[in-house]
Parts: C-alpha cells; sequence; structure tokens
C-alpha cells in the first residue's frame, strides 16, 4: 500500500511539472512571437524609410524596441528550460554510452544531473542576486523607462522550477 501511495504522488508531481511546463513553453513563444512580429514591423518601417528618404521625408523606427527586445528575450529563452530538463533534452555526451554497463550509466546520469542541479542553483542565486541589485539601485530601460528587475522573475522562477524538475528527477532515479 505504502509504494502505491508513493507512486500515486510520483503520479501526480509528474502530471503537474508536465502541464506547468507546457504552460511556461506556451508563454515563452508568445513572448517570442511578440518580439518576431515587432522585428517585423521595424523591419518594414526601416525599408520604407529607406524608400521615401530621397523624398526628403523620414520615417522613425518604434520607440524603445531594442529596450523590450532585450528585457523579453532572455526571459522567454529561460522559460524553455524547465520543459527541456523535464524531458531531459539538455546536452549530455553519450558518445560511448553504449560501451558502459547499465550500473555506469546510472551512475554517469546521476553525475549528470546533480551537476546540472548546481548550474540551475548557480544560476538562478546569481540572477536573484541581480533581481536585487536593479531593484535596490531603481535600474530602469533606457528608453521605455520599464523596471529591468520585473523582467528577472520569470527567469528567476524558471530557473529554480529547473533546479526543483533536476532534482526531483535525480531523487527518482533512486527509485
Amino acid at each position: 500500500m505504502n509504494s502505491l501511495y508513493t507512486a500515486n504522488i510520483f503520479l501526480q508531481i509528474n502530471n503537474f511539472l508536465h502541464t506547468l511546463c507546457n504552460k511556461l513553453c506556451i508563454l515563452g513563444g508568445y513572448g517570442l512571437l511578440c518580439v518576431v512580429v515587432l522585428t517585423s514591423v521595424n523591419i518594414v518601417i526601416f525599408s520604407v524609410d529607406l524608400m521615401i528618404r530621397s523624398l526628403g521625408l523620414n520615417v522613425e523606427g518604434l520607440p524603445g524596441y531594442e529596450d523590450f527586445v532585450y528585457l523579453v528575450v532572455a526571459d522567454c529563452v529561460l522559460l524553455f528550460f524547465p520543459y527541456c530538463q523535464l524531458h531531459q533534452s539538455h546536452i549530455s555526451l553519450d558518445f560511448f554510452d553504449h560501451y558502459y554497463s547499465e550500473k555506469s550509466r546510472l551512475y554517469f546520469k546521476r553525475l549528470n544531473i546533480g551537476v546540472t542541479i548546481f548550474i540551475y542553483g548557480f544560476l538562478g542565486y546569481w540572477f536573484l542576486a541581480g533581481l536585487i541589485e536593479s531593484y535596490n539601485d531603481n535600474i530602469l530601460s533606457s528608453v521605455l523607462l520599464w523596471p529591468v528587475w520585473l523582467f528577472y522573475t520569470p527567469g528567476i522562477m524558471a530557473l529554480f522550477l529547473s533546479c526543483f524538475i533536476a532534482l526531483y528527477q535525480f531523487l527518482n532515479s533512486f527509485r
């Protein structure tokens, strides 16, 4: 009965993580789609500007475009990390994997996940330190004047969620 209860808990956690990671990927995809659309509009504006410049007219690009791209792209990319970790689609060296015994493969898998946990925790810690510093210094984006610290939060959430998923996978490898 106890092992059935434990298996049920792991299944519920797994389902929750899959749902959360899928939604974060969709959110990151929407953010990147916004960047692509704004980039396309900005390219069209600059193309029109080149065409009408000979007439003595001028069309300005989108104000704050660089700020928006700078602030949004980093977060959107980090929102894909938990999904990649959940599906273990991160980079690992499997060149000689078939030469090792099953016990050695499991050891290297656990070592890989352990290093990954450390990296996610390290990056999350420094992102959190960056958030606190940019909040205390009241750093604003140069054109849009948006507070930069707000854009740290999705990345921090994604990194710590990835760390939790890797820890979950590490503990699950002992079952």
